[in-house]
């Protein structure tokens, strides 16, 4: 708005004048448009924050540091050892070594029927008698290997007989080698399925314990064949 002043010429006009002066219009402010939303980070004054960031030990302290961590890797190492001797499954040396002596002589004789035998039922089950047998051998040496036990030969050898191939040769001449091999397998495989029991018994870990389980399946299996269910 602007001011009003009164301003009298003369007593005689008994005119007055009236002027109004006028103020300096001030220039409208106006704001700054805001900006689009994508350009937001543009007008923003705040400073990023900063992210995570790892402080690290003073290099005065780097070697106490390590000196720490080689410690405490070595008192972990002492204690696995340890732990690992404690609870490692205890290894029934003996009882596994008959099982596998007694595989491999049986083995032997039913390959020495298996080459000699006319009967094609004979050949069938010497066959398969010492692929089984040669398979649980092999089962039982690889136990043993893993848990760093050996076996010497001697103690393989232990059911080695040689008067059995003089048998096995008898037999073959007086054309009854079929029926001295049943007799033969049927005694021996009970008795190799009762070494596997006895080393099932005595096993000190689920692992020997499921691989003899097996073990003795394949051996009930042979001993169910019609041929030793009739043999004498």
């Amino acid at each position: 708005m602007g001011r009003t002043i009164k301003i009298k010429i003369s007593k005689r006009a008994q005119k007055t004048v009236t002027i109004v002066l006028m103020q300096p219009q001030q220039p409208a402010t106006t704001s700054p448009p805001s900006p689009t939303p994508e350009y937001n980070f543009i007008f923003n004054d705040q400073k990023p924050k900063r992210g995570f960031s790892l402080k690290l030990p003073a290099s005065n302290n780097i070697g106490k540091l390590a000196l720490l961590i080689v410690s405490g890797g070595a008192v972990i190492g002492v204690l696995i050892i340890i732990a690992s001797s404690l609870f490692s499954p205890k290894i029934n040396k003996a009882q596994i070594t008959d099982v596998i002596a007694r595989a491999q002589e049986i083995s032997r004789v039913s390959d020495l029927v298996s080459q000699r035998a006319t009967d094609i039922n004979t050949q069938n089950l010497a066959s398969t008698t010492s692929a089984t047998l040669t398979s649980n051998e092999v089962q039982l040496l690889n136990y043993l290997s893993s848990h760093k036990t050996k076996i010497p030969q001697k103690d393989l050898s232990l059911y080695l007989n040689k008067k059995t191939d003089d048998e096995v040769q008898s037999a073959l001449q007086n054309n009854r080698l079929s029926e001295y091999y049943y007799s033969y397998l049927k005694k021996n495989m009970n008795d190799y399925e009762t070494a596997i029991k006895t080393a099932y018994n005595t096993a000190g870990g689920p692992i020997i314990k499921s691989d003899l389980n097996g073990i003795s399946i394949s051996a009930t299996t042979i001993l169910s064949t019609q041929q030793l269910a009739t043999a004498q």
